[in-house]
């Protein structure tokens, strides 16, 4: 939970198989809370544990439409790299809870 109340955590939604979920150890909100530091966890993660056969995958889904802000984690402004970043790892919302 951010100051002022923003419940921003991520479902982080493997697409792959247990044994290879099994090699890291997940990113909590202990080690950031910034979104941009999960998504390179998830890209890393997906670079470990590739193989030749088979792409790894994750998908985060932000729970809340205060996942919508205007600006970065940050406070910077949104910038297009950024929105296409989002898209890339953030393709989902929770509707509903």
């Amino acid at each position: 939970m951010r100051a002022g109340g923003d419940n921003l955590h991520r479902n982080v939604i493997y697409r792959d198989r247990k044994d290879k979920a099994d090699r890291v150890l997940p990113f909590t909100t202990f080690q950031s809370e910034n979104p941009e530091d999960l998504w390179k966890w998830m890209a890393e993660w997906e670079k470990t544990t590739a193989d030749r056969c088979w792409r790894s995958r994750t998908t985060a889904i932000c729970p809340t439409a205060a996942c919508f802000a205007l600006t970065t984690f940050a406070g910077e402004p949104m910038s297009k790299d950024w929105a296409a970043e989002r898209q890339r790892w953030e393709p989902l919302f929770e509707a509903i809870q």
